[in-house]
């Protein structure tokens, strides 16, 4: 049992999260990230491990399948690693986002339009996923005609899926 004071709410929540991530990983993979938290140490050097280990183990979380499906120029974001360099590409934080993703709350995309860009869909409340946020590259605005063409596609790609029998494209909710 680890031991971490009342005011590391952070260390605590990665700590949290590392053993949400273990349930689902292999034996070979458990035994040296729990061996390692395990060891303790001084406070400094057990934190900076946690944190290590929630960014290692992070990308080794697969994501929920993409709402839609891949398009020329609509691309899924389909892991935390793929999320981090996306972040690192355009100049944004979305790697920060990686919770609402691996809970399928968000699904995020790269436009790779005229204008590069961030694309966020989320659940919408009559069923299929929205466009819901689209930024540049530094969280910059896209043009008037970017985004209605983004919309365009995701609205196309919505209606192929809506045609594909057994196809759900409601939003299900994994809590």
């Amino acid at each position: 049992v680890l031991d971490l004071s009342e005011e590391d709410v952070g260390s605590a929540n990665k700590l949290r999260r590392i053993s949400d991530y273990l349930k689902d990983l292999p034996e070979q993979i458990k035994q040296p990230v729990s061996q390692s938290l395990k060891a303790g140490g001084i406070a400094g050097k057990l934190k900076s491990r946690i944190a290590k280990w929630d960014i290692k183990l992070r990308h080794l979380v697969s994501f929920p399948a993409p709402p839609l499906p891949a398009h020329k120029l609509l691309v899924p974001i389909a892991s935390p690693y793929q999320m981090y360099r996306e972040g690192q590409t355009m100049g944004n934080c979305l790697f920060e986002l990686v919770e609402d993703a691996l809970d399928g709350d968000a699904y995020f995309y790269h436009w790779h339009g005229d204008e590069p860009a961030t694309v966020m869909l989320c659940p919408g409340s009559a069923g299929p996923w929205e466009l819901v946020e689209a930024k540049g590259i530094q969280n910059q605005s896209l043009s008037k005609k970017t985004i209605q063409y983004l919309e365009l596609v995701v609205d196309q790609l919505t209606a192929q899926l809506a045609e594909v029998p057994g196809v759900q494209l409601e939003h299900e909710s994994t809590t």
